[in-house]
């Protein structure tokens, strides 16, 4: 590895520029000095960044420290530089500060090319038709995939249908931002603190949206807010650490309410929940596959789904769910009976 990184890679060579988007890593640790490393993907060894992108250092190292200055509240961060995205963490050292950076994706994936049965994919991008609104939890444990398949979503669902979308992560990950559908679609991405989540939701909803991402519902505003805009005509889609869909029900609704507000909460949720997935990445390395169990409750007061939510019995959507799996994934049609 070292020796491909610094012999074979060689900036001047067809009249390339030295660009440190053109070396192949998945992070990089570099100091004020301009002193760095990197990892590629897949691997645990570091490799001393080549001496001839020193100066695409020293650039990159400007724009982190001029970012860190107009926010010194942010440890973590997301910068756009030389063509490419960077998931920023600072790092204080015994020799001073240090920037680790993950290089973000290039592109948002497609929902379809994710290992997702084709109709399980067809149900979700289906939700972001113009009559619907609600929300979409997508449930899982850390490294599972959430926020990839949540970012595909709203992708899909800006290039399907338009509309105006806004995000609100801590960074974003994905490159959303910008025109969609030949100009018929726009996704505002915020890079907002995770303690503001339930604050920025709550003013995004004043920019009037048809689709609305929030990153991870951890604290109880978040949780809160994101309850009151899937029902007030907003599609909101967020992710859940949780290790069911029971699990991912019954934490929301912990987080969106005390003991004296639940029956509201409750209501709320079996009003406006569109559809729940969890997910899970099974195997190593590029054998990793994607398992994924679901619920779609039906667009009615009067679904089995929506009644349980309501009446507060969580432990009960299992059959729920494995009534759905089974005829999904067997071609009995949709997820509900006819």
């Amino acid at each position: 590895m070292e020796a491909r990184l610094e012999d074979d890679f060689d900036p001047g060579r067809a009249g390339n520029s030295a660009r440190l988007a053109q070396l192949d890593f998945a992070d990089l640790y570099v100091n004020a000095a301009g002193f760095g490393y990197v990892r590629a993907a897949m691997s645990a060894t570091l490799s001393a960044v080549p001496s001839s992108l020193h100066q695409a250092l020293l650039g990159l190292i400007h724009s982190l420290s001029q970012r860190v200055a107009a926010r010194p509240d942010r440890r973590e961060f997301s910068i756009s530089h030389d063509g490419a995205t960077y998931r920023v963490a600072l790092l204080d050292a015994i020799d001073g500060l240090w920037y680790v950076l993950r290089r973000g994706p290039v592109r948002v994936p497609v929902i379809r090319d994710l290992g997702i049965h084709p109709r399980v994919a067809a149900e979700l991008i289906a939700l972001g038709r113009a009559d619907n609104h609600g929300m979409v939890v997508v449930a899982g444990k850390t490294g599972d995939g959430k926020t990839t398949t949540a970012c595909a979503l709203l992708a899909a669902w800006l290039e399907y249908f338009g509309g105006v979308a806004v995000t609100i992560e801590d960074p974003p990950e994905f490159p959303l931002h910008g025109a969609k559908r030949s100009g018929e679609g726009y996704c505002f991405q915020r890079d907002v603190q995770e303690r503001n989540f339930g604050e920025a939701l709550a003013a995004t909803m004043r920019y009037a949206p048809r689709f609305i991402l929030l990153g991870e519902i951890r604290s109880e505003a978040a949780a809160r807010e994101a309850l009151r805009a899937c029902v007030n005509g907003h599609l909101v889609v967020t992710t859940m650490h949780a290790g069911s869909i029971e699990e991912a029900v019954q934490r929301l609704l912990d987080l969106a309410a005390d003991n004296e507000a639940r029956a509201a909460a409750q209501a709320t949720l079996a009003a406006g929940l569109s559809g729940i997935i969890h997910q899970r990445l099974q195997g190593d390395g590029a054998d990793r596959r994607l398992e994924m169990k679901f619920l779609f409750p039906r667009p009615i007061l009067a679904d089995p789904v929506r009644a349980i939510i309501r009446c507060g019995r969580v432990e009960q959507l299992g059959t729920e769910i494995e009534s759905q799996l089974n005829r999904l994934l067997n071609g009995a049609g949709g997820p509900w009976p006819s």
